[in-house]
């Protein structure tokens, strides 16, 4: 299945944004193993999946910032 989530969200220079879920594609709900979405424009970020499991229950948009 391929799941595409576009998210509105505003960031500033340096922050990211990751997707964890409860699948191990999704990092199994550990931040540390969360997949980064790519920013798409000034408000939006977005990710495409391919899911071998639908069972999706929960997932999160943890912030990161880049201090490097």
């Amino acid at each position: 299945m391929l799941l595409s989530l576009y998210l509105r969200f505003s960031t500033k220079p340096g922050q990211q944004l990751k997707l964890t879920g409860n699948l191990p594609q999704l990092g199994a709900g550990d931040p540390e193993n969360a997949v980064s979405m790519q920013y798409h424009d000034h408000q939006h970020w977005k990710i495409d999946l391919n899911l071998t499991n639908s069972d999706i229950e929960k997932f999160t948009y943890p912030q990161y910032r880049d201090w490097e």
